[in-house]
């Protein structure tokens, strides 16, 4: 399937004028949702020279930028990401009779996308948070960064990242009319949970309630929701999506995110799984049910280690992951916070392991659960899964 088939019902663009007519008479047709498709790359028959070489940085001065450009991602990461917080906030109000303005939405996914496309590595960190009011807030939000940056690092354009990120904000809000179950503290019975997997349905005639959405918009998220309803069903009820497809590639992408969200992330009636247990439990349980490139790439931007996510060094040192390494995936860069002794380390270190050859990863940890003579540290890796909101 091709991303123009996406919009069949706009009008046929009519032919090239005749060269005695001004062009401007003729305007060209809207772009595909999803844009074109990047032009391939024609080498050339020679190279360029290399650049010269920069004389390396004292190790010291790296530390200092590492720890500036870390400090200054955050900072941008968080204040991104309680926009899009906001905007589904705003979005999903459940006192509400029809869905909020479109507007805000999108206006969220491109500075999402913005700062995906910079490879804001603090951002990423951002998808372990939870909302305590709604999970749909923080959820929605989170698929869609983990969506983008699966997809960017598949050379995905700026249109269709764009696409997608929207698509995945606004895929569960059929969620919305069941959260009376979802904050259920206690596992729900095979009927109940029945009734949650048709939400896609709800989610749907929502789209229809939308006062500021295209028409064209509104269609190419009705089918990127009928299509991941559709992966997360057995294999023969996905033989109608063509594979390898914008449409199809987008469906998989969002539904992979949003299982690994919900299992790394708390419900009322459970806790969640540490991220690295999230990673290798959805590898191993729905691995097949993924196309392989799309596999092979949330690995890499996730690792074993995601971002976000704390582990205890060998050298008793606690610290939270900032970044992954694609190459290696067990050797992450990491921020050292807590002392062996249990102390606070102020300043914190950034330090990239790869580097290091006597410190590593001992183990993942729950923040949440470690025991410090610090009270108010504790409280504060405590508190560091919730978005405040």
């Amino acid at each position: 399937m091709k991303f123009s088939d996406l919009n069949k019902d706009k009008k046929t663009p009519e032919k090239a004028p005749s060269p005695e007519l001004p062009a401007a008479a003729f305007p060209a047709p809207p772009p595909s949702p999803w844009g074109a498709p990047p032009r391939p790359q024609i080498p050339g028959n020679s190279s360029p020279p290399p650049p010269p070489r920069k004389p390396p940085i004292p190790l010291e001065a790296a530390k200092a930028v590492a720890a500036v450009s870390l400090a200054l991602q955050r900072q941008t990461a968080q204040q991104t990401y309680g926009q899009a917080i906001g905007a589904m906030k705003t979005f999903l109000r459940e006192d509400a009779s029809i869905p909020a303005a479109y507007r805000p939405i999108d206006d969220a996914a491109r500075a999402l996308v913005s700062l995906i496309l910079e490879n804001n590595s603090a951002l990423l960190a951002m998808t372990v948070r939870s909302t305590a009011s709604n999970y749909l807030y923080a959820h929605s939000v989170n698929t869609a960064v983990l969506a983008a940056f699966i997809a960017r690092g598949m050379g995905w354009d700026v249109n269709r990242l764009q696409t997608l990120a929207v698509c995945s904000l606004l895929s569960d809000i059929g969620m919305l009319k069941h959260l009376g179950l979802a904050r259920e503290a206690r596992a729900l019975t095979s009927e109940e949970r029945q009734e949650i997997r048709l939400h896609p349905v709800e989610s749907r005639r929502m789209l229809d309630l939308i006062p500021d959405i295209e028409a064209s918009v509104r269609k190419t998220i009705a089918e990127v929701i009928e299509a991941e309803m559709a992966v997360k069903t057995p294999a023969k009820a996905r033989d109608n999506l063509e594979k390898g497809s914008d449409l199809h590639m987008a469906a998989e992408i969002i539904a992979l995110c949003d299982i690994y969200e919900a299992m790394s992330h708390p419900r009322s009636w459970r806790k969640p799984l540490l991220p690295h247990e999230a990673v290798k439990t959805l590898i191993k349980k729905h691995g097949e049910d993924f196309s392989r490139p799309i596999i092979k790439m949330f690995v890499e931007k996730l690792s074993i280690y995601p971002p976000g996510s704390w582990v205890e060094l060998n050298s008793g040192e606690l610290a939270v992951v900032v970044a992954a390494n694609p190459k290696l995936p067990t050797i992450p860069t990491v921020e050292i916070r807590v002392r062996a002794d249990g102390s606070p380390l102020e300043p914190t270190q950034t330090v990239d392991l790869s580097q290091i050859s006597m410190t590593h990863v001992a183990k993942a940890v729950d923040e949440t659960e470690i025991v410090l003579r610090d009270k108010k540290l504790m409280l504060q890796l405590q508190a560091a899964r919730w978005w405040v909101e």
